[in-house]
């Protein structure tokens, strides 16, 4: 199986029996493009091979301003001076951008249950008291009497 972020499949050597070339393009409706080549040579016969796989990807989504920019190489050398003796070398080359949008909306709980409850006909109420009054869990406003007698709650 493979997967779609790889620039090589599974089988990341160079074939020293046959040459392939693979190229695809593929766009999206929402201006994103991803190009592949792959390209497997043989330089000398059963003996030296090379390989190179690159990727050119950039995504777009459909919350601005949201992009993923790719560009990625693979190389990989196959020699085999003799009969029982291989020497493989690979290489890989990642550059990276992006700013991806978020995937999750923002929610706000206590404004649908606003707007269910005026939906509903029962729209919540509010008991905005005045700092002085006595509430549960708050002790009442201090009372102050003036100099000449008058008795005031203090705010």
């Amino acid at each position: 199986m493979a997967r779609p972020r790889r620039t090589r499949p599974s089988s990341a050597r160079a074939n020293l029996t046959r040459n392939r070339q693979k190229i695809s393009l593929r766009p999206d409706r929402n201006g994103s493009e991803r190009t592949v080549l792959d390209v497997s040579q043989v330089l000398i016969p059963r003996k030296l091979a090379l390989r190179v796989a690159t990727l050119r990807e950039n995504r777009e989504f459909f919350i601005q301003p949201g992009y993923e920019d790719n560009r990625r190489a693979f190389v990989a050398t196959t020699y085999q001076p003799f009969k029982h003796t291989t020497i493989r070398f690979g290489g890989e080359y990642v550059h990276r951008r992006d700013a991806r949008p978020t995937a999750t909306l923002a929610r706000d709980n206590g404004y649908m249950h606003r707007l269910a409850s005026q939906q509903a006909g029962t729209p919540p109420v509010y008991l905005n008291r005045a700092a002085t009054a006595a509430t549960a869990g708050r002790p009442a406003a201090p009372t102050l009497t003036l100099g000449d007698g008058v008795t005031t709650r203090a705010l």
